[in-house]
């Protein structure tokens, strides 16, 4: 085992998906069953094009809620050798980041990507190229269209309260947290912005690049849903 590329840790964080915690919008669009299958299905796919395939990097899936273990491991149990499962912990969603990121540093890391499990726009390749930018700078971040994140790769555990900080700036997040990391010393640089798949819609908005190469067997699977 290469101990030092061991050190870099691609971690995401995962809510395990059920109807009631589905958007709406997608709910009333497909209907439950398929709502709740298009979501899994994302998911499975983001998982499939990021976790890795040899030792280049360690991976993480923190998911919650803790109840639902047993349902996560029977589903994400493929992924078994390359990434591993542990439930996360925190009310807020700046405070199951930091201990996603916290979870990775403790466990060795050096270098951590925490990414949205919803963007089709990452790869392997991608996440080698970010652990390598971060020789360059402390912190990477990655804005969505709609002004959230999709991406936050660091050298440095970042705490709930930093993260809390600018969890309401609506609209302006990415810019937010790096204007606060900034004022903490540390070299920050945004990515280009990448769209989160989390409704039909959002995959006609991908780049032409990345739709083409989606698999065959998925996009099969999006047909038998409806979508197109």
């Amino acid at each position: 085992m290469n101990t030092t590329k061991r050190r870099s840790s691609l971690v995401i964080p995962l809510e395990y998906p059920e109807v009631l915690s589905l958007p709406p919008e997608l709910v009333h669009d497909l209907g439950a069953a398929n709502g709740l299958a298009f979501s899994q299905l994302i998911i499975e796919q983001v998982l499939r094009q990021t976790l890795p395939l040899d030792d280049d990097y360690r991976a993480w899936i923190l998911f919650r809620p803790q109840e639902r273990t047993s349902d996560v491991q029977k589903w994400l149990a493929w992924t078994r050798g390359r990434a591993m499962l542990e439930w996360n912990e925190g009310e807020t969603r700046p405070q199951r980041l930091a201990h996603a990121l916290r979870h990775a540093f403790d466990d060795g890391a050096e270098r951590v990507l925490v990414l949205d499990p919803t963007c089709l726009e990452i790869k392997r390749s991608r996440i080698e190229e970010l652990f390598n930018a971060l020789d360059e700078t402390d912190v990477l971040i990655g804005p969505t269209p709609e002004g959230d994140t999709y991406a936050l790769a660091t050298r440095h555990a970042l705490t709930a309260e930093v993260l809390g900080a600018t969890a309401l700036a609506d609209g302006k997040m990415p810019v937010a947290l790096a204007e606060k990391l900034s004022e903490q010393g540390l070299e920050v640089a945004m990515l280009d912005d990448a769209r989160p798949v989390r409704h039909p819609r959002d995959l006609k908005a991908l780049p032409s690049t990345v739709l083409s190469s989606l698999p065959t067997k998925f996009r099969h699977a999006l047909s038998l849903l409806g979508v197109e």
